[in-house]
């Protein structure tokens, strides 16, 4: 067990709010620790103690897949039976390639006050 996570341990005894600020930020594990410390004591401090567990098997894992030379990656790679929605053979049906430069903006003033004028 890492130093760091007795820390955490020893925080979450005191004051289990603290807990869930010091893993996930400002999030909804913060709000709902709090919440759960107003109904009571037990509450807050069984939730500060999941959030910690939670902590540990993550490092755990990440630990074992640097070990074993497989680190996870976190890019998105489709299953085999999925195909993505749109790729290089496959253009999106609202994107055309623009026909030259796009016009300047004197060009579009001036365009403006052409429309403005009536026949």
């Amino acid at each position: 067990m890492r130093s760091s996570n007795v820390i955490l341990i020893i925080v979450a005894v005191v004051f289990p709010p603290a807990v869930a600020a010091m893993i996930s930020g400002c999030s909804c594990d913060l709000f709902l620790s709090i919440l759960l410390s107003l109904f009571g004591y037990w509450p807050g401090i069984l939730h500060a103690f999941w959030l910690i567990h939670i902590k540990i098997t993550a490092e755990e894992e990440r630990d074992a897949q640097i070990e074993s030379g497989h680190p996870r990656s976190h890019a998105y790679t489709p299953l085999p039976s999925q195909e993505p929605l749109v790729g290089p053979s496959q253009p999106a049906a609202h994107s055309q390639e623009p026909s030259g430069p796009p016009p300047s903006y004197g060009a579009t003033i001036s365009a403006d006050k052409n429309a403005d004028k009536k026949p």
